[in-house]
């Protein structure tokens, strides 16, 4: 019987991961402005946003998310740019924090 809670509840976590990530709303934001960009994403959460390159006509996509609540654990939302019509617009994304390097980035290794 226990072994079967177990399964039980592992089947469940790997759902709710899988969905979470599926739920993800996929925007083309070619056209958009920063702030309609920056919209989307705080009335979303978490949005995979589809853009063209700035340097060639290659298609990206990223997952971008309004703070840290939605990224997975020991992940943090840190900025990330993304080029606009208008300039730079910074964005957050989740990533692994480099605790190491991060206030010491003028020690050449």
């Amino acid at each position: 019987m226990r072994t079967l809670s177990i399964v039980a509840l592992s089947t469940a976590a790997i759902t709710t991961g899988a969905q979470s990530a599926v739920a993800d709303p996929r925007i083309d934001i070619d056209g958009e402005s920063c702030r309609e960009v920056r919209r989307i994403v705080a009335d979303t959460g978490a949005a995979v946003l589809r853009y063209t390159s700035r340097q060639s006509d290659r298609i990206l996509y990223d997952r971008f998310v309004a703070s840290s609540y939605f990224c997975q654990p020991g992940e943090e939302a840190l900025p990330e740019t993304v080029f606009r019509r208008e300039g730079t617009c910074r964005l957050l994304t989740c990533q692994v924090p480099d605790h190491q390097n991060r206030f010491r980035p003028w020690i050449i290794r």
